[in-house]
């Protein structure tokens, strides 16, 4: 798929299929192959899909095969306006480390899915992204995920880290 609308099969990710093999009798009841599509792909037009089928295999976008056929489509690519799904790991209560007023916390990583290839996630503690192992003092934190999807979408969730004094 000629995702960036350029005229041209061979930029990186541009070849999505190889050497898939296609079912017998597929004809009659079709192939639904599925695919990711790049958040920086051309939206809102027209870009051009091309499938080479053959018994041939390590068939490039363009040149001879012994056998099959090429056929090209337009296609229309929609914008992204799907914000990923976060999940957050669970809540955490801690007694403080002995002698201290605080704990070092290791903290599971959030993650995400979205319908885009490309995003990160971010917190409010460390800046650390997915991760938000820490030190945290006595007390109640509000630790904050964001993920982002490369179209800038987002969704946030939160957990609370409990940290309880041992010491009086």
């Amino acid at each position: 798929v000629d995702w960036n609308n350029n005229g041209s099969w061979a930029d990186a990710g541009d070849q999505i299929f190889t050497d898939y093999l296609v079912p017998s009798g597929s004809y009659f009841s079709p192939e639904i192959l599925s695919v990711m599509i790049p958040c920086d792909a051309a939206v809102g037009g027209l870009v051009n899909a091309r499938f080479r089928f053959s018994t041939a295999t390590g068939l490039s976008y363009t040149g001879a095969a012994a056998d099959g056929e090429v056929e090209d489509y337009q296609i229309t690519l929609v914008d992204d306006n799907i914000s990923p799904v976060i999940t957050c790991p669970s809540d955490i209560t801690v007694s403080s480390t002995s002698g201290l007023c605080e704990a070092s916390i290791t903290i599971p990583d959030a993650t995400y899915s979205d319908n885009c290839i490309g995003g990160y996630i971010q917190n409010n503690i460390n800046i650390g992204g997915a991760d938000a192992s820490d030190d945290y003092n006595v007390g109640i934190t509000t630790v904050t995920y964001t993920a982002y999807d490369a179209e800038g979408n987002s969704d946030i969730c939160s957990i609370t880290i409990t940290v309880n004094d041992i010491e009086d």
